[in-house]
């Protein structure tokens, strides 16, 4: 999203899979003017992961981690696991301490 004229910050966002994400959260949480979509190069770059299949356990403390509170409803979350033919499934309770997502209203 764009902080500044010159300045980005990249966030991933954490939606359950049969919602959107809703481009105003993010930036409003982080200050931003705008929010939109990272082009494939850019969005592999910071977890080198294929566009797609960027797994919310980068290992990194680039992007940010903005999830959605209505994941917490489920047992357990699936997500992509670094590339496209492959996903994991995990317990929503073992999340927080992997990824430390900062939960919210995420998704519309």
């Amino acid at each position: 999203m764009a902080t500044g004229k010159r300045s980005r910050r990249y966030v991933l966002a954490v939606v359950p899979g049969d919602r959107r994400v809703d481009l105003a959260a993010p930036a409003g949480r982080y200050g931003g003017r705008e929010t939109p979509f990272a082009d494939r190069e850019v969005a592999g770059r910071p977890t080198g992961s294929v566009s797609g299949s960027i797994t919310p356990f980068a290992f990194s403390c680039e992007p940010d981690l903005p999830a959605d509170e209505n994941l917490l409803v489920h047992e357990e979350i699936c997500f992509n696991a670094g590339r496209l033919d492959l996903s994991a499934a995990l317990s929503v309770s073992d999340c927080p301490a992997l990824a430390e997502p900062a939960v919210a209203p995420r998704a519309a």
